[in-house]
């Protein structure tokens, strides 16, 4: 088995580089968002805070997108989670992947700690600024908790984390 030792790969010609499908670009953590309580009604979408933006180097970059939020809910429901997206401050649509009840769903007892977690790829054809926000409601009118720190401290366990991947 040969091996290859490299310092630097360098252009011959400007423009004609070389290209490595699939690189990781960037990679941008949300701040932490404060604790959201309330009461929802069945199927209306609670903003949680958690939002995060990223500008991608190409129009054929996708972003893998890792979220996760901790809620409970008073009432035995279906809980579901969205992931929207707004391109260069537009309107706000579902990312690649969503279907009527969002990203994620799941059903839980009645004031029990759950964390949705969230792992999609999209496909936002930009090199504008994408904001992305995570959504949750329920199936069932209730109140709820999104989040989670006994010392009341910033993080919640709350987190949305977008990874550029190149073309």
């Amino acid at each position: 088995m040969s091996k290859l030792f490299v310092d630097d790969i360098v252009e011959k010609t400007s423009g004609h580089g070389v290209s490595i499908p699939g690189h990781v670009s960037q990679m941008i953590r949300a701040a932490a968002a404060a604790r959201v309580a309330g009461s929802v009604t069945a199927y209306t979408l609670i903003d949680t805070g958690v939002t995060a933006s990223i500008t991608p180097s190409s129009s054929s970059s996708r972003i893998l997108i890792l979220s996760q939020i901790n809620m409970n809910a008073a009432t035995a429901t279906y809980h579901f989670s969205l992931i929207k997206r707004s391109i260069g401050g537009g309107t706000e649509a579902a990312v690649t992947g969503a279907n009527q009840y969002g990203n994620t769903f799941i059903y839980k007892a009645g004031g029990e700690w759950l964390t949705m977690s969230t792992m999609v790829i999209d496909e936002p054809a930009t090199t504008s600024a994408v904001a992305y926000k995570i959504y949750w409601t329920t199936h069932n009118n209730t109140t709820y908790n999104i989040g989670y720190n006994a010392s009341g401290g910033g993080d919640n366990g709350n987190s949305l984390i977008l990874i550029e991947l190149g073309p």
